[in-house]
């Protein structure tokens, strides 16, 4: 039974599809075509068939969830992962819901291009510091000149320093966080242990 007054929004539906992607166990059963099961009293097994026509007609199609409700009629949650970069798509009510995905995931991979951010072992300009690990984001076009730094040292009394840690590189886009690195010291070079 639904309650007056909740309700989700087609963006409350793609958050919640990203985080849960991230469970294995949900990726697994959410991207399974068929399952069998064994009948142990016929000759026949158990068959499910996933409904989402998304993980046959879609390349890299995850799955995710078909629906409908008297409010918001057809409903589709789908997902698609193609050379590392995973794209969410939500629609209620919509009757060509299959083709506007389809359509929707293509143009998510075309205008968003994942673009590295920062290398692992990268130096960091003026600083005796690199990045700890990598990040890369899928930018729009004109979004990778607007992204802010700003750097946090750790003191010497800090767990993240006594653990090897320097410092904090983070990146943020609009004012949203999109991302950060741990710095650790850079290792000298031969040019500085001779001098």
């Amino acid at each position: 039974m639904i309650k007056k007054g909740h309700y989700a929004s087609a963006n409350d539906m793609a958050k919640l599809a990203a985080y849960a992607l991230h469970d294995p166990t949900f990726r697994e059963i959410v991207g399974t075509k068929v399952k069998t099961a064994p009948n142990p009293e016929e000759e026949w097994d158990y068959k499910w068939v996933n409904k989402n026509k998304m993980l046959h007609m879609y390349e890299g199609a995850d799955g995710v969830k078909t629906g409908y409700t008297k409010q918001a009629l057809r409903t589709l949650v789908s997902s698609a992962t193609r050379s590392g970069r995973q794209l969410a798509a939500v629609t209620l009510n919509d009757g060509n819901d299959w083709k506007d995905h389809a359509k929707l995931l293509d143009y998510g991979f075309a205008a968003y291009r994942l673009e590295q951010v920062i290398d692992k072992g990268a130096a960091i300009p003026n600083y005796p510091f690199v990045a700890a690990s990598s990040i890369s984001y899928p930018f729009a076009a004109g979004e990778r000149d607007k992204v802010q730094l700003r750097l946090d040292l750790y003191g010497p009394d800090t767990t993240d320093y006594k653990l090897g840690y320097r410092g904090r590189l983070s990146y943020r886009l609009n004012g949203e966080p999109i991302g950060a690195v741990e710095l650790l010291p850079q290792a000298p070079t031969p040019d500085r242990q001779s001098k």
